[in-house]
């Protein structure tokens, strides 16, 4: 029975093992792009592992197009975050050195503490940002990246083949077939086909090279994976299904940042540290949060009551090309409003 239902299967240890050993690992360009929010430590050692499996890593030629298109946003943003985070701490700083000085609940000595807690933030930011690459003038991560996957990179498909699959992606999107048609949500026709095409990428390059594939995403929404009460549970069972068939034979797996680094250090014994999964798994919910509250305001829902909530906006270039996430706190939206 499991070989006919296999999809709805989660593999065995001794299978996950055989498929960690077997498996190409591809990337997309979410988990290449959040090396730019990761410490310098725990960026170093990923792509320590990155470079230590590099004679079996493929990159689909969207996911690196993606990732090029995507840079210069994800830079601008982490910045952006940083700097709503210093505006907060210095109003927080203002109001406990002058409006509170005299308050039945709030002494002058809690006060003076709360902002000298703050202004050693404000110093420790300062010291952080002083030692991040001087982006984007100066990209290392971009380098180390251009150095690992250099003749790792498929070709894209010729301008015929594209039109010839964006009529096939139309008719998926139609069914909800995954993966991809949540992004018709969001993104413009032709750049919502990008899940779906590297999927295709990723198919041929297995069909071609008899090889499994493991691939490795931030993404958590369920055009990919199975979730339940808000947990992210095992990947689309269509999707091991249509992989199998259209590889003819070749199996597929999906996972998280977080597990590829997870069964890298059970299945391999790579020195892995907690540090670098924490802050995986930490990067991965708010990324997250900060979609959710785009789709939420896209849906016309109410901004979030909380004064120091972020809001999130999508614009595109002038020719409609690469995205800029504009980050902000409720403070900035209040004042523009007048």
């Amino acid at each position: 029975m499991k070989a006919l239902f296999f999809e709805y299967h989660t593999p065995t240890k001794s299978e996950f093992q055989e498929l960690w050993e077997r498996a190409v690992f591809s990337f997309d360009a979410s988990v290449l792009l959040d090396l730019y929010r990761y410490s310098k430590e725990s960026r170093e050692e990923l792509l320590r592992l990155f470079r230590e499996h590099r004679d079996r890593i493929w990159l689909t030629h969207q996911s690196a197009d993606e990732f090029h298109k995507n840079r210069l946003k994800v830079i601008a943003e982490t910045r952006k975050r940083a700097a709503d985070l210093r505006i907060a701490l210095e109003a927080l700083i203002n109001r406990a050195e002058r409006e509170y000085q005299q308050h039945p609940f709030v002494t002058t000595e809690l006060c003076a503490a709360i902002a000298a807690h703050c202004k050693d933030d404000l110093s420790a930011i300062a010291e952080a940002e002083f030692k991040y690459p001087n982006l984007p003038s100066e990209d290392p991560i971009a380098s180390e990246l251009l150095e690992i996957f250099d003749g790792r990179v498929g070709r894209p498909y010729p301008e015929a083949k594209r039109k010839e699959l964006y009529a096939e992606i139309e008719a998926r999107y139609g069914h909800e077939t995954p993966p991809g048609y949540l992004d018709r949500k969001t993104k413009e026709a032709l750049r919502s086909h990008g899940d779906c095409i590297l999927w295709f990428q990723l198919i041929d390059h297995s069909k071609e090279n008899k090889q499994p594939a493991i691939l490795v995403t931030r993404d958590v929404k369920e055009d990919w994976w199975v979730r339940e009460a808000g947990k992210t549970l095992f990947p689309r069972p269509e999707l091991r299904r249509e992989f199998r068939e259209r590889t003819g034979g070749c199996d597929f797996y999906l996972y998280r940042t977080e597990q590829f680094i997870e069964h890298a250090k059970a299945l391999k014994k790579d020195a892995v540290s907690e540090k670098l999964l924490q802050e995986s798994r930490v990067i991965a919910e708010t990324v997250e949060m900060l979609r959710q509250e785009a789709q939420a305001t896209s849906d016309g829902a109410q901004p979030s009551s909380d004064p120091l909530s972020h809001s999130v906006k999508l614009t595109s270039d002038a020719d409609g090309g690469t995205e800029r996430l504009q980050v902000s706190d409720s403070r900035d939206q209040e004042s523009a409003e007048g």
